[in-house]
């Protein structure tokens, strides 16, 4: 979660997210709180560039997304993106989650992801909404699986916005 975007090319914050990607080095990042504005959205885009990302994925607007998105950079060719959303005439989603897939060299399956950032908040409303978009993610991936059968490396991740220790 990069609390609302990755800073200016140049910034303390652009570079503390630099080299923390830079000593971990992963080969896959998924990324919350994204921004789409020119400013946010270039610097985004100029971070995989500085650290050699050629594959990017940036999530939809959902209607309650508060102008954040969901994204990846992968060092891998990301062979399909897809927007999980509600059935039609549902509005449940704050942000629209992000399915990608990822042709890992050397692999006999690709690697299939979905990312997401549930609604926040300690509100028992936001509590249920969690809880259905939680709900509309299960049915995608079970969807999804159930269509591609040999896809068997998958991970669901994000920002679920909850805390253990509440009841």
């Amino acid at each position: 979660n990069v609390y609302e975007g990755v800073d200016v090319v140049g910034s303390d914050a652009y570079n503390a997210t630099k080299a923390i990607l830079q000593r971990i080095d992963p080969d896959i990042v998924t990324f919350q709180e994204l921004k789409t504005n020119s400013y946010y959205y270039s610097n985004w885009t100029n971070l995989a560039s500085d650290l050699g990302y050629s594959n990017i994925a940036f999530g939809a607007n959902g209607p309650f997304s508060g102008n954040f998105y969901v994204g990846y950079y992968s060092r891998y060719p990301i062979t399909d993106i897809h927007t999980v959303t509600s059935p039609p005439g549902a509005v449940e989603f704050s942000r629209y989650p992000l399915r990608v897939v990822v042709s890992v060299p050397d692999v006999a399956n690709p690697l299939v992801l979905w990312a997401t950032h549930h609604k926040a908040s300690t509100e028992q409303a936001s509590a249920f909404r969690r809880a259905i978009e939680a709900h509309r993610i299960n049915q995608d991936i079970e969807a999804y699986l159930a269509a591609n059968t040999t896809h068997t490396e998958y991970v669901f991740l994000g920002d679920l916005n909850d805390d253990i220790d509440r009841s």
